[in-house]
């Protein structure tokens, strides 16, 4: 009498679904990104083969994309937090998610993000009078054509562009 023993093997070819739900929240000087985790159809368990994430990067709006990070699954919370970011850029985010036995899925949607605080136009982290006044002379440079060198937004006619001319 011999004993045998019995195994089973079997080749995991297929990649873990797409990451969804990338999110981002509005921060100075980063970019917290968030995701709904991926599951591995190779497996059983909803889960159980998905070993990381990849997160990757592009300047808006033709950079070309770069890994920026990768996220263990075993994570608490599926989250990464750029912080090598620009304020009053755009950038292009997208998150891949990989198996145990290194399937990779498609990337996730392109989330488009603009980091900083809304309406902090100059990037210096707080939203004040100085980005009042940028907006009023981006404004003032993009409708000089029409308006002519001289006028430059004093509506008015006081000789000087300040708060009076946009309220």
């Amino acid at each position: 009498n011999s004993a045998s023993e019995s195994y089973s093997y079997f080749l995991d070819r297929c990649p873990p679904t797409v990451p969804a739900d990338l999110a981002a929240q509005r921060s100075c000087n980063q970019v917290p990104l968030s995701w709904s985790p991926s599951t591995d159809p190779g497996y059983p368990t909803t889960g159980i083969g998905i070993d990381d994430y990849h997160v990757f990067r592009a300047v808006f709006p033709d950079g070309a994309y770069e890994q920026i990070a990768t996220v263990p699954h075993s994570s608490s919370q599926l989250a990464f937090t750029d912080t090598n970011v620009q304020n009053v850029t755009t950038y292009l985010y997208r998150v891949s998610a990989f198996d145990k036995v290194t399937n990779e899925s498609a990337l996730s949607e392109p989330l488009v993000f603009t980091a900083g605080l809304l309406g902090d136009i100059n990037g210096d982290c707080s939203v004040d009078v100085s980005d009042f006044v940028k907006s009023i002379r981006v404004a003032l440079y993009l409708d000089q054509g029409s308006y002519g060198q001289r006028d430059l937004g004093d509506m008015s006619r006081d000789g000087a562009v300040d708060v009076v001319d946009v309220v």
